[in-house]
């Protein structure tokens, strides 16, 4: 085999392996698509897609605000690290505040929502309370 078809067999075989190992996050707007919203309602069409086409991708990102008047959430791609926080926007010729927030994660499809973690944590936390308190119960039934 010569070097020009070693070399072109070694790019296709890297071009079918390197797509497997990017970042794949949730990719909408919600005011274009109802399934996107602030909160996912389950089941959820929406599936998390390789974020290859976005240079040096390491992040998901979930921001909520106002976009072109409208309120809402935008779900995507970045090779920025935004960071996680919240603020209160005033518009002119409102009356009234908005909160927009980023979310910023690393992981595949972790920008679904703010509190991941923290809605895992507290099943868990419920979940021990509930088999403590069971033991407990038996315990003391049967002294």
């Amino acid at each position: 085999m010569n070097n020009i078809s070693l070399a072109g067999l070694t790019i296709c075989i890297l071009h079918l392996i390197v797509p497997a190992f990017c970042l794949e996050c949730y990719r909408c707007n919600s005011t274009g698509n109802l399934d996107c919203l602030e909160k996912f309602m389950y089941p959820n069409p929406l599936r998390p897609e390789s974020c290859s086409d976005v240079f040096e991708a390491q992040y998901c990102i979930k921001t909520t605000g106002i976009y072109d008047g409208v309120v809402g959430t935008r779900r995507f791609c970045s090779s920025r690290d935004l960071g996680n926080f919240c603020e209160f926007i005033f518009h002119k010729g409102e009356q009234r505040e908005y909160k927009g927030c980023v979310y910023t994660c690393a992981t595949d499809g972790c920008n679904t929502a703010s509190t991941n973690f923290k809605t895992h944590l507290s099943v868990g936390l419920i979940t021990l309370t509930a088999l403590v308190s069971i033991v407990y119960r038996r315990l003391l039934n049967s002294s």
